[in-house]
């Protein structure tokens, strides 16, 4: 059995941009049978916002609309985890017709500018988080925009330092982190590293935020 640490690690993805046509087309027939049975289970058909974006995914033709209906699909799966108290907490969240319209074009926005397919995945997870009452309406918007300015790879690094430290709230976090401090993960420290090689730096509420939400909530993959 995977232990904590490995049934958390977040996913090596495909570069969208760099991918032959052909296998784009064999990653979006894979995700069909997945999304089908998520509408069948009422999480999509259910959810304006959410059907929505099963609507965009079913009318993709162009390659342009086929990467962004890869990226809906990998969020919608995620999505497709919640559980029946969720999805209920959800129908009754989205009642007010504003809200449900903000959040449809922060998602809709969200996915489009994403470079990295898995990145998908983790803004469904800080939707998820939405749903659960885990954060606000302001920190999702906060998370959103982290997570579309951080380089994947280094927020890897930077999850698995958190959750390698004591406590998961390393008092300060070696070099390698400062270009989080524009997406409000980090923050400066103002210590130079001994080689003058960096910075180190300290983590952020919003850092320990997402953190808590990719390695603490529920697991539903």
């Amino acid at each position: 059995m995977a232990n904590a640490h490995t049934a958390r690690r977040l996913p090596y993805t495909l570069d969208l941009y760099t991918m032959p046509e052909k296998n784009t087309d064999l990653l979006l027939d894979l995700g069909e049978v997945a999304l089908d049975a998520a509408l069948d289970g009422g999480i999509i058909r259910d959810i304006p916002i959410l059907r929505t974006l099963y609507a965009i995914v079913t009318t993709a033709k162009s390659f342009p609309e086929r990467i962004f209906a890869a990226k809906i699909r990998r969020f919608l799966t995620r999505v497709s985890t919640a559980t029946e108290q969720e999805r209920l907490s959800l129908i009754k969240q989205l009642e007010d017709a504003d809200r449900r319209k903000n959040l449809a074009e922060v998602i809709i926005l969200a996915l489009e500018r994403i470079d990295r397919l898995d990145k998908a995945e983790l803004l469904a997870m800080v939707f998820l988080a939405l749903v659960r009452h885990q954060i606000s309406d302001e920190e999702f918007l906060q998370l959103n925009s982290a997570i579309l300015q951080s380089d994947l790879d280094v927020l890897r690094r930077f999850v698995d330092a958190l959750h390698s430290a004591e406590d998961h709230n390393p008092k300060m976090l070696k070099i390698g982190f400062e270009s989080l401090i524009v997406a409000g993960l980090t923050r400066g420290s103002g210590i130079i590293s001994p080689d003058s090689s960096g910075t180190f730096t300290r983590v952020t509420d919003l850092g320990l935020k997402l953190y808590k939400i990719l390695y603490e909530s529920p697991a539903r993959a």
